[in-house]
């Protein structure tokens, strides 16, 4: 009971960040450049990424043992955060100036608390679904590898001096950026790229070997989750190709993001 209790509460904060940031996306629907997507489609983006507080709930007030659930459920909370530190930063900077406190630190958040759960829920996925467990012991240390790859990338990110990279704030200073660091930083998020891409790989040769070895309600479990990860997939490809189909890199990263969404409800 006290398991369900906390994993309705994550559900709860989750959806009440959500409806936040919707409020702000309306609040700052007239700023410049922010992005191509109107209300409307923050909106929907929002919600998708709902799919996976609300998938981790069912999982986890039920079966609080599998760890899959309290992922699904903690990744709300990142998600949620970033989009009312990006509608903050938006009113506050451009839409209605010094109407709020922080907007520049808001801005810094938005542009990297989204990392660690876009990171690290496709790698740890490969690893630990369905059981919510690694294959066998053998693989945990490629859980760490996870950790440690995702905290490299975030922290290089996070700690990067000059200009921010998120829209519509790429001409505000990070207020938290390390002077003098820049290279260091640029090599330690190198680093954790490449460390991920390696975890990535591994997760996905024990999914395969799982998959081998499954039977029945498993395997129908592995076929489905395959399908919602062959799909994101395809989606970061596109996305990344020279010359993609997508009309703007921000069409393409709401194409990426409702695929990731897509990974829950498979």
């Amino acid at each position: 009971m006290k398991a369900g209790r906390v994993a309705w509460s994550l559900c709860g904060i989750s959806v009440a960040l959500a409806a936040l940031a919707i409020v702000f996306s309306i609040l700052a629907r007239n700023v410049p450049n922010q992005d191509e997507f109107g209300v409307v489609f923050d909106t929907l983006l929002v919600i998708a990424l709902l799919a996976f507080p609300v998938v981790g709930v069912l999982v986890a007030s039920r079966r609080p043992d599998n760890s899959i659930g309290w992922l699904f459920c903690a990744v709300g909370l990142p998600f949620g955060v970033s989009g009312v530190a990006h509608g903050w930063a938006a009113y506050a900077l451009f839409e209605n100036p010094g109407a709020l406190p922080g907007p520049e630190l808001a801005a810094w958040l938005a542009n990297w608390v989204f990392l660690p759960p876009l990171f690290a829920v496709p790698p740890l996925l490969f690893l630990l679904f369905p059981d919510g467990r690694p294959r066998t012991r053998r693989w945990r240390p490629v859980v760490w590898l996870v950790a440690v790859a995702v905290g490299a990338t975030t922290l290089g990110s996070a700690l990067a001096p000059g200009k921010l990279d998120e829209p519509p704030f790429r001409q505000v200073e990070s207020p938290v950026g390390v002077e003098g660091a820049g290279t260091l930083l640029d090599v330690l998020a190198g680093v954790g790229f490449s460390a991920l891409f390696v975890a990535v790989l591994l997760g996905a040769v024990s999914l395969v070997l799982r998959f081998r070895a499954s039977r029945g309600d498993e395997r129908q479990q592995l076929k489905w989750f395959a399908a919602a990860g062959s799909l994101f997939a395809l989606a970061c490809v596109i996305n990344l190709l020279p010359f993609s189909p997508v009309p703007s890199d921000t069409y393409g990263q709401l194409l990426v993001l409702l695929a990731f969404a897509g990974i829950p409800v498979g």
